[in-house]
């Protein structure tokens, strides 16, 4: 379809990812880098991407089928040896078989008897092994195929940019379900971007779009939470393309923080970037403060104040680095 070679413009296994906890400027450095003319985003996407790949093949409904077959493919390429098929070239076959170690005690065993035992498959070789790197494969073409795919479904063909981008940012419990292997697999050349706010600035503003002030058991559950999820995603430091931005630095009066963002996504800083920062997301009129129980509550938290000094966020107890910083 003549449609389809718009996307030839992008490249599919390249997308801008921004990661993270949310209430700590994500939505602001999305519309901030979308502003771009050469960037198009897909917004957030709720982990939908891991959502597609457990019901297509975690689940097993469809995969269970494509395994067996892979299965059947890989061991009947080398289980020739059946009862009726005692002829030279099998016999040929034996005896090379033996001289390979391959044959231990059984004469004759179909291939279709190879694809539904659960037993060891010595007799004809480790036939197992070959199965695994047949399903191992598959995996890795079905996930580069849906990435492919992910990128027709969520962009339409008339708003397609050179680059593309997704945000995949967590509010929940410290039990977080997902990791962001599928996400390195599928998109091998994707840049990684966490973008990070003061601990106390985003737990007054998780309450304030909740319109709740919490209890401290709530804030403690909260802070642990926020602590299990920048931990998660700066372990992509190691693994993949990864750059952190504090949110005090994306809002602050200097272009340094930007310059080097930009330039980390292959990108030139363009006005109407700059533009986009005067925007605020409000989430309501609610004074919320918890700075008369910061110390106690960052205390409290394990492994939260060596993450604090490792932001720089040591001397700050109370967030809000700068006086006219807003709590969103």
């Amino acid at each position: 379809m003549p449609f389809r070679n718009r996307y030839r413009q992008l490249d599919p296994q390249a997308p801008i990812v921004l990661v993270g906890a949310g209430r700590s400027g994500s939505t602001l450095l999305d519309a901030m880098i979308e502003s771009h003319p050469d960037v198009y985003s897909v917004g957030e996407t709720s982990f939908l991407f891991h959502r597609l790949w457990e019901t297509l093949i975690e689940r097993k409904s469809y995969y269970a089928r494509t395994s067996e077959r892979l299965a059947r493919h890989e061991i009947a390429r080398g289980a020739s040896l059946t009862w009726s098929g005692f002829g030279p070239r099998n016999i040929a076959n034996v005896i090379r078989r033996r001289a390979r170690r391959e044959f231990l005690h059984r004469r004759t065993l179909s291939w279709k008897d190879m694809a539904y035992t659960h037993t060891s498959m010595d007799p004809y070789g480790d036939f197992s092994k070959a199965w695994k790197e047949a399903i191992a494969a598959e995996d890795e073409r079905m996930l580069r195929e849906l990435g492919e795919y992910f990128v027709r479904l969520m962009i339409p063909p008339t708003l397609v940019r050179p680059r593309w981008m997704m945000r995949e940012i967590w509010i929940g419990s410290p039990s977080f379900p997902y990791t962001y292997d599928l996400l390195l697999r599928a998109f091998p050349r994707a840049r990684f971007v966490h973008c990070i706010r003061h601990p106390i600035d985003y737990l007054e503003s998780q309450s304030k779009i909740q319109h709740a002030v919490h209890s401290d058991e709530q804030l403690a559950y909260n802070l642990s939470g926020w602590v299990s999820m920048v931990e998660l995603a700066r372990g992509l430091s190691a693994v993949g393309s990864y750059f952190e931005l504090r949110y005090e630095d994306l809002v602050a009066d200097e272009d340094s923080a930007r310059e080097a963002l930009f330039a980390f996504l292959g990108l030139k800083l363009h006005p109407d970037c700059l533009e986009r920062l005067d925007l605020r997301f409000v989430a309501g009129k609610e004074t919320i403060s918890y700075a008369d129980r910061a110390t106690a509550l960052i205390d409290a938290t394990p492994g939260l104040r060596e993450i604090m000094e490792m932001l720089g966020y040591a001397d700050q107890p109370f967030g809000r680095l700068r006086p006219s910083a807003e709590v969103r």
